[in-house]
């Protein structure tokens, strides 16, 4: 791809007799395409099966998603969850689009390191992180959503090992969740209302351990 990163491109829209999204939908020939390329070709070309994904397609929703969000909230980042589509390539059109990154473990971290993805937007997440991801996060400045009371003491070691004097930190507070004090459904995570199933359940910090951190 020969965009510089963060750079972000002008989309060229295609016309397609009909048309499934923007850029994915039924040519005049009757074949499927995809960002402008008959998939017939692609697969005369690569073989089948062959997995397709359409870059206009990713660039367009992400900043009708962000848009949609900046014009309540003008400072909102947006970070691509890099497990939902862990390719480089996919990564390199988030990072020209100036999206951040949300990391859980050490190589969804070092494959977005990999993009030269900017840091100041990437945000280390998950429970039970092992000493080398804290030592990569403070060693990058990704920002370190703290997830159990004792990460704090690891990390500042990490600090210490790898010379680190600043080091960006979030808490992933658990929700309050009044709403549903009084509402049930399907007791997938023991019994009680939902909002005691997702109070003794879901990660993170209460308010008190919050307040503590």
């Amino acid at each position: 791809n020969d965009v510089p990163a963060r750079q972000e491109t002008q989309l060229k829209y295609p016309k397609y007799k009909t048309h499934f999204s923007e850029f994915i939908g039924v040519g005049d020939n009757g074949n499927l395409w995809v960002d402008g390329c008959d998939c017939q070709e692609l697969a005369d070309q690569f073989g089948t099966p062959l997995f397709v994904l359409s870059e206009g397609q990713f660039r367009h929703n992400y900043r009708h998603f962000r848009d949609a969000f900046r014009a309540a909230y003008p400072d909102i980042e947006v970070l691509f969850a890099n497990k939902s589509a862990n390719q480089l390539a996919v990564r390199h059109i988030f990072n020209q689009e100036g999206a951040g990154g949300d990391a859980f473990g050490l190589q969804e971290m070092y494959f977005s390191l990999l993009t030269g993805a900017d840091t100041s937007k990437m945000v280390l997440n998950g429970s039970n992180k092992e000493d080398e991801e804290l030592e990569m996060a403070v060693a990058n400045k990704v920002c370190i959503n703290i997830d159990a009371m004792d990460e704090l003491d690891r990390i500042d070691a990490a600090a210490k090992r790898v010379g680190a004097t600043d080091v960006p930190l979030g808490i992933r507070v658990k929700l309050i969740l009044d709403d549903l004090k009084d509402r049930y459904g399907q007791p997938m995570h023991g019994e009680g209302s939902l909002q005691e199933q997702a109070a003794s359940h879901k990660w993170g910090m209460t308010m008190d351990e919050t307040l503590e951190l």
